[in-house]
């Protein structure tokens, strides 16, 4: 026994290193722990949960709004009112434009049985700078605008004159309303003043213009790349030391300019407008990230001032006084149709159809839509300064 005791020593540390305890049945609905791996194998590493692409099942209810440089928006919703993406860069609290217009009236496209021939082709351009308020959400806007008619046409006094327009500064304060995850509204309204630079306001006596504004914006982005409907409505008192015109001749409008009927301030008749009330309805839909259409109307009612009550006596010695009964109502009505397309972040371009008639024409005759001389086609270029710093700067993404 004494012989057999190391032999049966050894067998017994050898069994004791070489048993592995049974694994413990998992309980239901749980799986089984795997194996621990070879040690040659290294262990795999598992990717991030965030690194994963989602289901093909979730996938079409995941809504991806893109970054605001790269999304054009649809026409009537300006660059501030783009949503922003966490992640896609830093964002400025200003903003800063310039644009170029060239318009072209389509009565110059055929001259038909007229024996005059009078095209129109001008240029526009304009400024507009906007300012955050981050604090507060309030946005401060200028603007600035300058025209040049190019063609040397018969049937206008401003042709080969660089005419400056109105300076506007506005302040606004947006609220957003979220309905869904692919809609939202929002609610602007604004105050503003406008600078008499221009030569027509010059020539009507305004020492300043005020204006109150709101504007409703409905967005839906479950469509194309996204649709959105615009309804606004502007009043703006123009306050003038004299009710008539201090200018030997009128001052028509230009072709070009987005606001080319109400800029028209019928110079030529008895008095100046004095209230200016604006209706206006957008619609616009971003057909791809680049491509965007739309089509707007607007309603202007132009009140001019009153006449002066004149005082006459006559030869039985009675007083009479002629006061003015008239409403000097005049209305203006603007149909616009275009296409854009966002070259890059910082760079767009569009095409545009545009109306602009008033009910009465220059020589009182009633005017309707559609008329070729009321009608201007043109394109537009603008340049987004912010972004191009962004993009210049690395921020942009």
């Amino acid at each position: 026994m004494r012989a057999l005791a190391p032999l049966l020593l050894v067998l017994l540390i050898s069994a004791t290193a070489t048993a592995q305890p049974v694994p413990e049945p998992a309980p239901e609905g749980e799986p089984e722990p795997a194996p621990p791996p070879a040690e040659e194998a290294a262990p795999a590493e598992r990717p991030d949960a965030t690194d994963a692409p989602a289901p093909r099942g979730e996938a079409a209810d995941v809504l991806v709004v893109a970054a605001p440089s790269e999304t054009p928006q649809p026409p009537g919703v300006g660059p501030e009112e783009q949503p922003e993406e966490a992640g896609e860069g830093e964002s400025l609290p200003w903003g800063f434009s310039l644009s170029w217009e060239q318009g072209y009236n389509a009565a110059g496209f055929h001259q038909g049985g007229q024996q005059s021939f009078n095209p129109e082709y001008a240029w526009a351009f304009g400024a507009a700078f906007r300012w955050n308020f981050e604090d507060s959400d309030f946005i401060f806007r200028w603007s600035q605008g300058l025209s040049l008619e190019l063609t040397d046409s018969d049937s206008t006094v401003s042709r080969q004159q660089v005419l400056l327009g109105d300076s506007q500064l506005l302040l606004s304060h947006p609220f957003e309303f979220e309905l869904a995850d692919d809609r939202s509204w929002s609610l602007d309204p604004s105050v503003g003043l406008f600078a008499p630079v221009s030569k027509a306001s010059q020539a009507a006596d305004i020492i300043v213009a005020t204006r109150l504004g709101l504007s409703a914006t409905y967005r839906y982005q479950g469509w194309l790349e996204g649709v959105s409907g615009n309804a606004s409505f502007s009043y703006t008192r123009r306050w003038a030391s004299s009710n008539v015109v201090s200018a030997e001749q009128a001052f028509p409008c230009t072709p070009a300019g987005r606001e080319a009927s109400l800029d028209c301030v019928h110079l030529g008749t008895s008095t100046t407008s004095r209230d200016l009330f604006v209706l206006l309805f957008r619609a616009g839909a971003s057909i791809t990230e680049e491509l965007s259409a739309g089509a707007a109307i607007s309603f202007g009612w132009n009140l001019s001032h009153p006449l002066a009550t004149v005082e006459r006596e006559i030869e039985s010695g009675t007083v009479l006084r002629l006061q003015d009964d008239e409403t000097h109502l005049r209305t203006s009505r603007v149909i616009t149709a275009d296409i854009g397309y966002s070259v890059l972040p910082w760079l767009s371009t569009s095409a545009f159809v545009r109306n602009s008639f008033g009910e009465l024409g220059p020589d009182g005759e009633r005017r309707g839509p559609f008329n070729p001389v009321d009608t201007v086609v043109g394109t537009e270029l603008s340049v987004s300064i912010d972004q191009l710093y962004l993009g210049s700067s690395g921020d942009g993404g």
